[in-house]
């Protein structure tokens, strides 16, 4: 081989490399948002942040990511990066980029492009969906065992409130809550545990530790449905 060929043919490889090496070391497929659906059968949780806000040592608050809607079985969404247990999902319906805790049958795959790729999503500051939340540590009200709330009940003998109506969704962020995916209709009071009031005071995420079967109310939520809003004129908070 001529030497000017060999040395034309050495560049040619070095850019041929230097190309390869800049592909490989783009982002992974994993964080490539794809277009998902949540498995049928249970509804998911959707989170304000991915991680605790550590206070102190052996010491942690959830406030950061709590529960602020749900993705219900059946829905589209985009799925985006992992970060510390939790995926960036942007959910149709919701129409934002939220937390999802990674479950292995969580999503199923589904034709479509993403359109959504929620790489830039850090998470939402509780002010902007919360007026007052507890189970902050060393702060009153307290939390249960579980770390799910405060001891509530839904009062079904307060005016307006015969019939309580429990939520999947109700958008805390926004200016005014708007009450979507009805889980059920409360018609006895029922004890709950509260763990914030929304932005605009009208409604509070509560958790259902209740067993399925009992009461009948149980029967009517999915799989997974134990986060959901009630109306705040409705229960009595502590």
């Amino acid at each position: 081989m001529h030497i000017c060929q060999a040395r034309w043919a050495a560049r040619l490889l070095t850019v041929v490399l230097i190309t390869l090496v800049g592909v490989l070391t783009l982002a992974p497929d994993s964080q490539a948002a794809v277009r998902r659906k949540v498995a049928p059968g249970r509804d998911h949780t959707l989170r304000a942040s991915n991680h605790r806000d550590v206070r102190g040592p052996g010491e942690s608050d959830d406030y950061r990511n709590l529960v602020v809607g749900n993705a219900l079985a059946g829905t589209i969404l985009d799925a985006g990066p992992v970060k510390h247990g939790y995926r960036a999902v942007w959910v149709n319906g919701v129409d934002r980029c939220l937390w999802m805790p990674v479950d292995g049958q969580t999503l199923q795959t589904v034709s479509g492009k993403a359109r959504h790729s929620c790489d830039t999503f850090e998470g939402l500051n509780v002010g902007t969906f919360a007026s007052r939340v507890n189970c902050l540590t060393g702060r009153k009200p307290a939390c249960s065992p579980t770390n799910n709330g405060s001891p509530a009940r839904i009062r079904t003998s307060r005016p307006g409130c015969a019939a309580v109506p429990a939520y999947g969704n109700v958008f805390p962020w926004r200016t005014g809550a708007q009450p979507r995916d009805q889980y059920g209709t409360i018609r006895h009071d029922y004890n709950v545990l509260w763990r914030y009031v929304t932005k605009d005071k009208r409604f509070v995420m509560v958790n259902d530790n209740h067993k399925r079967r009992d009461p009948t109310f149980a029967q009517t939520r999915p799989a997974g449905g134990h986060w959901f809003f009630v109306p705040a004129a409705c229960i009595d908070l502590h």
